[in-house]
């Protein structure tokens, strides 16, 4: 079992998709808690989005692509930030025409948001923000 926990800890991409779970579960239960609070879907969007954004940078940083990497932590935070506001534009826009056009409910919306910008997300994580030395 010990091995076990071991080999599935020591996958990046393993590690990537626990950090991404955490922060998702942080980001949505947040979410949900604002719009039951009937805040505005974009305001509850955007604050869980952002608290998401905090939690995520330090896991990914510190365990998912954790190393010695090619760049400081003030200019990866830079980096991940503009990701982050991109994904954010996106997210409400997408979210906003899910939910408001296409009629899906919120928390799907959210959900299918959420998956879209886990798959790219990783692909420029691992090769521009967290790069590793050589």
């Amino acid at each position: 079992m010990k091995s076990l926990i071991h080999k599935l800890s020591s996958s990046q991409k393993i590690r990537y998709l626990t950090t991404g779970g955490f922060s998702f579960a942080i980001e949505f239960a947040i979410f949900m808690i604002l719009v039951h609070l009937k805040t505005s879907l974009v305001l509850a969007n955007t604050a869980s989005f952002l608290t998401g954004l905090l939690v995520s940078f330090f896991l990914h940083k510190l365990w998912s692509f954790a190393g010695e990497q090619q760049h400081q932590t003030k200019a990866q935070f830079v980096s991940y930030a503009l990701l982050a506001i991109i994904n954010l534009l996106l997210s409400n826009i997408i979210i906003y025409e899910l939910v408001e056009v296409v009629s899906i409910p919120k928390q799907i919306a959210k959900i299918l948001v959420m998956a879209i910008i886990v798959c790219w997300n990783y692909a420029i994580l691992g090769k521009f923000i967290f790069r590793r030395l050589a």
